[in-house]
C-alpha cells in the first residue's frame, strides 16, 4: 500500500536515520518518487530493508509476519524478501546499505549470528569499492562519495560494538582506513541550486550528524581498548608487565575524559532538555559513554584479584547507563528506543548483575531493593526484543544473583 509505504519510510529516517546516518533522505525519496525501486533490483531491496527497519516503529498491523499478530514479527515480511548472497562478484553501493540495514536489524533478534559473517562481507565489498581510503571521494564533494563515506563508518561502528562484546577479533583496523569521518551537514543541506551553496550547513546551527561523529570517535577509544588491554596476543614486552595493563587502562580514561569534554552544548546530558532529538542522540551518547567504561574494566571483573576500584567504575557506570535509558523510556515510552539503544540497554542490565555478583565476592552489601527498581525500569524495552535473543533471555537468568 502507498500509504504504508510512505508511512515506513518516513518512520525509518525519524526513528532511525537519524541515530544511525547511512541513507541520505532527499535522494532516497527521489528514487522513490521516479519508481527506481520498480526498474533496479538493489535499490528495490534496499527499500524492503527501510521498510523492514521502519516497521520497528509502528503498530499497523500491515506491517506484521502473515498470519501472526506477534510484534516480534514487525518488518520480517520485508526482509524475508531481501536476497543478501545472491551474487558475490557485484558490488554497488545499494548492496552495502541493505547490508548496513540488515545487520542493524538483525542484530537484537533470535539470530544475531547471521550478522558475523554478513559483517565481513559488507567491509570487504566496502574495501574493493576503496570505500576505506580518503583518496577514493576525490577533491570534491558528492553525494555518492558521501553515501559511501557514511556506509563505511556505519560497519566500523558495527564491527566495533559487536566484538568489543562478543571477544570476537574485528574486520576492520584503523592502520587500514583512512578516510574522513562524515560530513557534519545536516540532509537537507547537500544539494543546493547554486553549487557553492552545495554541503554547507548554516552558520550557529546544530547539526544532526555532530551525535555521529562524536559517536565514532567513542568507538575509536573501544577499538583501542580492544587493540591493547584485550589484544589476544599482546608484545612480549606488554605480556610480561603487570603494571601496563594498569598504564593503558589510565590512558584510556584519560581519552574518554577528552571525549566527554568536548561533547558540543546540545548534545550535553539535559533530562529536561526540550529537543527532543538532541534529547535521543544525547542518551545515547552518554549510555555507550558508560558501557566503554565498563568494557575498559571487564577484565578486572572476571579474575580472582577483583579490585575495589574497578568493580565501583564497572558498577557505577551500569547504573549510571540503565538510568539515563530509564529516562528516556520514560519520557517517550517503548518506541522512544532506537534499535541500537536496546541492545545496549541489554549489555547494561548484564553487567549491572555481574557487578552485584562481583561484589559480593569480595564481602560488599549491595541494595536488592535498588538493584531491582532498577533492573524493572529496563524490563519493559528489553521485552521488545525477540525472544530469543541473547541479551533478553539472560536477564531473568542472571536476576537470581540480587
Amino acid at each position: 500500500d502507498p500509504d504504508l509505504l510512505n508511512l515506513l519510510v518516513d518512520l525509518y529516517f525519524r526513528r532511525h536515520n537519524v541515530y544511525f546516518p547511512l541513507l541520505h533522505r532527499p535522494t532516497f525519496e527521489q528514487g522513490l518518487r521516479d519508481g527506481l525501486h520498480k526498474k533496479d533490483q538493489d535499490f528495490g531491496e534496499l527499500v524492503l530493508s527501510v521498510c523492514g527497519l521502519g516497521a520497528r516503529y509502528t503498530n499497523d498491523p500491515r506491517a506484521l509476519a502473515d498470519g501472526t499478530e506477534s510484534k516480534h514479527s514487525l518488518g520480517w515480511k520485508y526482509f524475508d524478501q531481501i536476497f543478501l548472497t545472491k551474487d558475490l562478484t557485484r558490488v554497488t553501493l545499494y548492496r552495502v546499505q541493505i547490508i548496513v540495514n540488515a545487520l542493524t536489524f538483525l542484530r537484537p533478534t533470535s539470530t544475531p549470528g547471521l550478522c558475523w559473517p554478513l559483517l565481513g562481507l559488507g567491509i570487504r565489498f566496502a574495501q574493493i569499492a576503496g570505500a576505506h581510503r580518503r583518496n577514493f571521494f576525490g577533491p570534491n564533494t558528492t553525494v555518492t562519495a558521501e553515501l559511501w563515506k557514511r556506509a563505511f563508518w556505519c560497519l566500523v561502528c558495527i564491527d566495533t560494538h559487536t566484538t568489543s562484546f562478543t571477544g570476537r577479533p574485528r574486520a576492520t583496523n584503523p592502520a587500514d582506513y583512512d578516510l574522513d569521518y562524515p560530513a557534519d551537514i545536516d540532509d537537507e543541506y547537500w544539494l543546493h541550486p547554486d553549487p557553492e551553496q552545495a554541503f554547507k550547513q548554516p552558520s550557529g546551527q546544530p547539526s544532526r550528524i555532530s551525535f555521529w561523529i562524536h559517536f565514532l570517535k567513542l568507538m575509536d577509544i573501544c577499538g583501542l581498548a580492544q587493540r591493547s588491554i584485550f589484544a589476544v596476543k599482546k608484545p612480549e614486552r606488554w605480556a610480561s608487565n603487570s603494571a601496563w595493563d594498569e598504564r593503558m587502562v589510565s590512558e584510556l580514561h584519560a581519552a574518554l575524559n577528552t571525549w566527554v569534554d568536548t561533547i558540543p552544548e546540545h548534545l550535553r546530558w539535559d533530562p529536561q532538555r526540550a529537543d527532543s532529538l538532541f534529547f535521543i542522540q544525547s542518551a545515547m551518547l552518554y549510555s555507550e559513554y558508560y558501557q566503554v567504561q565498563i568494557q575498559i574494566h571487564r577484565g578486572s571483573l572476571k579474575h580472582s584479584n577483583i579490585t575495589y576500584s574497578s568493580l565501583a567504575v564497572s558498577a557505577n557506570a551500569a547504573r549510571s547507563s540503565t538510568a539515563v535509558l530509564a529516562r528516556l523510556h520514560a519520557r517517550g515510552g517503548e518506541n522512544t528506543y532506537p534499535t541500537p539503544t536496546i541492545v545496549t540497554l541489554g549489555y547494561s542490565a548484564i553487567a549491572l548483575l555481574l557487578s552485584s555478583w562481583s561484589g559480593k565476592q569480595l564481602g560488599l552489601v549491595t541494595d536488592p531493593i535498588r538493584m531491582w527498581r532498577i533492573l524493572t525500569s529496563v524490563s519493559m524495552p528489553l521485552a521488545l526484543m525477540n525472544p530469543g535473543s541473547s541479551y533478553r533471555s539472560a536477564f531473568p537468568n542472571l536476576s537470581f544473583v540480587i
